[in-house]
């Protein structure tokens, strides 16, 4: 598989199922009305719901942690990326250029803007989770409805399974960086989760 678009560090800390040697994945199930639906698709239609951040019951999971940069380079590249992203928009070079400058002269303002847009985009991302814990008793009792739910057992040697991505623990959320990078580092925040 083509791991060029994964930095070593993100490799390192978010393996492929095969990278750790692992051959199959779970997901908990609870069977009730309310999602019936999503088990029809599952089950009659072969498709995986992926819901969105804001559905998830941990409000701890896709949290996201900003600071402003404070390195001068760092500084010029969110600059030259306003004007790119306002360019887009249809503005013209020497109104973007204003719109970036004036957004960035106020701290807390420019905060608002980095945090409003990342957002915007993680609430637009879907996400799947698995586990390599078919026998754990809190899945059972939580994710399958106090174990009158059901396991599914996922192949992690296929497509798309094989390219989950390995979740962390960790007591701090890792920083937004913004502009968005080019490979997958940007995924780093929906992959960390709290140890707590």
């Amino acid at each position: 598989m083509d791991t060029s678009f994964r930095p070593k560090q993100f490799r390192e800390d978010h393996p492929w199922p095969e990278e750790c040697g692992i051959n199959s994945l779970f997901r908990f199930y609870k069977i009730d009305s309310d999602r019936i639906k999503y088990l029809e698709h599952f089950f009659i239609d072969r498709k995986l719901y992926h819901p969105c951040p804001s559905q998830f019951n941990d409000p701890f999971e896709c949290a996201l942690n900003f600071s402003l940069p404070e390195e001068p380079e760092r500084v010029h590249n969110i600059r030259l990326h306003l004007i790119k992203r306002f360019r887009q928009k249809g503005y013209k070079e020497i109104e973007a250029e204003e719109i970036a400058s004036n957004n960035m002269k106020d701290p807390k303002h420019f905060r608002e803007i980095l945090r409003d847009s990342t957002k915007q985009t993680f609430d637009e991302m879907r996400i799947c989770s698995f586990t390599t814990q078919k026998d754990n008793l809190l899945f059972w009792s939580h994710y399958a409805d106090s174990h009158k739910g059901f396991c599914v057992e996922f192949d992690a040697t296929k497509k798309p399974i094989s390219v989950a991505f390995k979740v962390q623990y960790k007591n701090k959320f890792p920083e937004v960086i913004y502009p968005d990078s080019n490979d997958a580092s940007l995924f780093i925040p929906v992959l960390v989760n709290s140890e707590v």
